[in-house]
């Protein structure tokens, strides 16, 4: 089981540094990456984040976001969302 964090995923929407590596991950991979809905709100700000700063432009912000939804429709992601309530209760601890 793997949990792909916002920058893997955004590095396989958007050209980067470490989107071979992000690649490579993918290709080797056993089973689907997992994400939850919080991921994909983070991959949507990054994606504007990066329109922001001028990396990208609008256009491919919608290519980017077509990435994502891609690998969720080839079920190479796979939503697993946690146990929201659980989680939101050790938000106290820290």
């Amino acid at each position: 089981m793997i949990y792909a964090d916002t920058s893997v995923l955004i590095s396989l929407a958007i050209q980067d540094i470490n989107t071979g590596r992000a690649a490579k991950l993918m290709t080797t991979a056993t089973a689907p990456l997992l994400f939850n809905s919080m991921l994909s709100l983070e991959i949507c700000n990054a994606i504007q984040l990066a329109v922001g700063r001028s990396d990208i432009d609008e256009v491919n912000a919608v290519e980017s976001e077509a990435r994502i939804w891609e690998l969720k429709r080839a079920k190479m992601l796979e939503l697993v969302e946690p146990d929201w309530i659980r989680a939101v209760s050790y938000t106290h601890l820290t």
